[in-house]
Formats: C-alpha cells, sequence, structure tokens
C-alpha cells in the first residue's frame, strides 16, 4: 500500500483526463458514479452535482481510459459550487491510500496522457509554421 504524501491543494501537476469513478463514502453503503475533470500524482477532482461534505473519506474505484482499473481511499478537501466561474461543479479529492501497483499504473496514465498533449501541441506549432 502507498501512502501518498502532499499537503499542497495545487501539487503535482494536473492532467485533464477524464475518467470513470465510482466513490464509496465512509459508513455509506451507496455508490457515487461520477467523472474526473482532472487527475495528478496526489489527488483527482470529480464533478458532481452534489459535493461531498469536505473531510468526508472515500473508497474509489476508478475505470481508466486504458482499460485499467485502480481504486484506494480519498478525502474531499474543497468543493466547488454551482455556478462558479473556475469551473465545474464537485469535490477536489486528496489520494491517501492506493496500492502500490495502481499508484503505479495512474502514474504511467498521467505520463502518457501528458505526452500525447505535447506532441499534439508540437505538431499543431509545426504545421503553423
Amino acid at each position: 500500500m502507498v501512502v501518498v504524501e502532499t499537503d499542497r491543494r495545487y501539487g503535482p501537476p494536473r492532467a485533464e483526463l477524464r475518467s470513470r469513478v465510482e466513490l464509496t463514502p465512509e459508513g455509506s453503503t451507496e455508490c457515487a458514479r461520477v467523472v474526473t475533470a482532472n487527475l495528478s500524482l496526489g489527488g483527482m477532482f470529480v464533478m458532481m452535482r452534489q459535493p461531498l461534505e469536505v473531510g468526508t473519506r472515500a473508497h474509489f474505484t476508478m475505470y481508466l481510459p486504458s482499460g485499467e482499473r485502480i481504486f484506494g481511499d480519498a478525502t474531499v478537501m474543497w468543493n466547488r459550487g454551482d455556478g462558479d466561474s473556475q469551473g465545474p461543479t464537485g469535490s477536489g479529492m486528496r489520494f491517501d491510500q492506493m496500492p502500490r501497483q495502481c499508484f503505479t499504473i495512474l502514474s504511467d496514465a498521467i505520463d502518457a496522457f501528458c505526452r500525447e498533449k505535447l506532441v499534439r501541441r508540437d505538431e499543431v506549432h509545426l504545421r503553423s509554421v
């Protein structure tokens, strides 16, 4: 098990990667099905109509675009309300724990996304020259 350590709201680089997530808050049997707006090695922002309360711990299962599945525990650190000009409604969640293999899969997915985005940006620049 990896304990993910980050104490900054905007710590590691974020990838605007959309992934399906199932969240089960601690002490609940209900599962919320949401989508990420972005991911980092330290956490995720999940879009949801009614954000979870700050401080809520939840178990998550995430289905990456590659078809791989990762899971672990996360805590809601902040929320964005409806109508906020900064982006969609939802919760910023810090990853607390996940199996080492899941952490490696997540790291590889973020790296691949960032490389692909960088290549696309370079291709656009080269075409416009």
